[in-house]
């Protein structure tokens, strides 16, 4: 890991499982189509003026049935979502 850079792959915890759940509705939106599963399986982080986390999550049965999902979480002055 660089300093600045992203985090080594974490497991997802159940607090992080329930926000990650949180932005289902916003990955199925720009997939363009509902998933049939939503099963985060992993994720890196790194600190800016917020978070950025990478996800990769379970979207469907088989290989290719995984999406890599980044999402930004400001700083929790801005009273701003995902």
């Amino acid at each position: 890991m660089l300093c600045g850079g992203h985090s080594g792959r974490k497991e997802v915890d159940e607090e992080k499982r329930v926000y990650f759940n949180g932005v289902r509705d916003q990955v199925e939106e720009r997939l363009g189509h509902a998933c049939t599963h939503f099963e985060p399986v992993g994720y890196t982080s790194q600190v800016v003026a917020g978070t950025i986390f990478w996800l990769c999550v379970r979207i469907a049965d088989g290989d290719a049935g995984h999406a890599h999902v980044k999402i930004y979480q400001p700083l929790p002055y801005t009273n701003q979502g995902p």
